[in-house]
């Protein structure tokens, strides 16, 4: 007869397994198992090469058996003996998953009683599943282990001194779209924000917002001397593009330096399909509201705004600047059919209102406006100026109240430099087709 003083040990890594890298990495389905062998007679040690069974069963007596092996000649010295579990028949990695186990020994034909009761240890396979990185059952995360937790919606911060939070690297060369991270809102219909961002926030890539009933884009502020809103350097297609939002397509309350900036777009600069309200916001920008250096495509191009196309409240340098537009026009609105929606509005700005330079279409295109066209309250400068354009200098289909509407300019309230169409057409206006209520240079 036997007495067993029994013991076991998991771990991670068996000795003399070389570790893995992180994206390779696996739990060993193995466990170390070690005990204290005596005579029940005497209770001296026993001494000798013995066969140990070792099985795992669903209840302290009887129940269902889950999983055992035989280990033949296991050496005993002293009482002590070892083995590792699953070495002869390998633990299922499912076995481990909060259910309660019972560990059976056999020594020769002789059963141990009582089973012994596995505990949290023995559960520690459970993360096999973070390891594999299907998922990871985790309420928190430091940044380093670069391992992503379980999609619950109210938990979970990621905190890192140095290097990202989280870092995905893009994979696969198909045609098909290859998404790195997706986030999708816990109430898409409610309030609730897919992607909120307290610091800076730069995408190496592409950024497309599809339809979202809240606003696209939120800058909140952007405090630095010479910090942006939002920057796109150079975009092989659309700098910026906005499908559908029920509110602004792109709102940002305070920007250092400019509002929005692109520097360069093969097709549009901005593109604003349909917006609830402001196609294009910008409460306060410390130098201009919008600058699109060059654009293949249109500059600006709101398709339907329910407010304003274009809103620019408050701009320190110039309202809205349009470097070289190539093919398309400066300045495009479609529609914004508002009863107080104007094509485009600067409140106020330090210089231009709205200064187009060169354009391979029309310098402002609107199609239809539920009051002004065009409107500048207050410019330091020019109220609108086009440089050149290739076609109509700005052309207004149809505007509710005024066509292009200045109440102030300190220089000229509307200039056209250049154009190789009409230099400025109202088709349409429910009252004035051009209305400059001062200007300290020409009217």
């Amino acid at each position: 007869m036997w007495y067993g003083v029994l013991w076991l040990c998991i771990v991670s890594q068996i000795s003399g397994t070389p570790a893995l890298s992180p994206g390779t990495r696996s739990v060993p389905n193995l466990i170390n198992y070690s005990g204290f062998l005596t005579n029940s007679s005497d209770t001296t040690p026993v001494n000798g090469n013995l066969t140990m069974t070792f099985s795992l069963w669903s209840e302290a007596t009887g129940g269902t058996q889950y999983w055992s092996e035989t280990h033949s000649n296991v050496p005993v010295v002293d009482g002590y003996f070892h083995v590792v579990l699953g070495s002869v028949n390998p633990l299922p990695a499912n076995l481990f998953n909060g259910r309660k186990l019972y560990l059976q020994i056999q020594v020769g034909s002789e059963i141990l009683s009582p089973r012994k009761h596995l505990v949290s240890v023995g559960h520690a396979f459970h993360s096999l599943r973070a390891d594999t990185a299907t998922y990871a059952s985790l309420d928190t995360l430091q940044a380093d282990t670069r391992y992503l937790r379980k999609d619950r919606p109210d938990t979970t911060e990621i905190t890192s001194s140095s290097g990202p939070g989280i870092y995905i690297h893009r994979s696969g060369n198909s045609s098909s779209d290859v998404i790195g991270l997706k986030v999708r809102a816990t109430n898409p219909s409610g309030s609730a924000y897919a992607g909120y961002f307290e610091g800076d926030v730069k995408v190496e890539g592409g950024l497309s917002i599809g339809t979202v009933n809240g606003d696209g884009i939120v800058v909140d502020s952007a405090k630095g001397t010479s910090v942006n809103g939002i920057l796109v350097k150079y975009a092989g297609d659309d700098g910026f593009q906005v499908n559908h939002t029920g509110g602004d397509g792109v709102y940002v309350s305070y920007a250092g330096y400019y509002g929005f900036h692109v520097n360069h777009a093969s097709d549009n600069g901005v593109s604003v399909d349909n917006a609830g309200r402001n196609g294009f916001y910008v409460n306060y920008a410390g130098s201009n509201g919008v600058a699109v250096d060059a654009a293949q495509g249109d500059g600006l191009e709101v398709g339907h705004a329910g407010d304003h196309g274009l809103l620019i409240y408050r701009a320190d340098s110039g309202g809205i600047y349009i470097g070289k537009v190539n093919n398309g026009s400066g300045i495009v609105v479609d529609s914004a059919k508002g009863p107080d929606s104007d094509g485009a509005t600067v409140t106020y700005a330090e210089r231009n209102g709205i200064h187009i330079h060169r354009t391979g279409s029309d310098g402002i295109y609107v199609g239809i406006a539920g009051s002004d066209g065009v409107r500048v309250d207050n410019a330091g400068d020019q109220g609108v100026e086009i440089a050149n354009s290739g076609r109509n200098g700005v052309l207004i289909q149809h505007a509710g109240v005024n066509g292009i509407h200045v109440y102030s300019a300190n220089a000229n309230g509307v200039s056209i430099d250049s154009t190789n169409g009409t230099g400025f057409k109202v088709d349409r206006a429910g009252k004035r087709g051009l209305s400059v209520q001062q200007a300290d240079s020409g009217g």
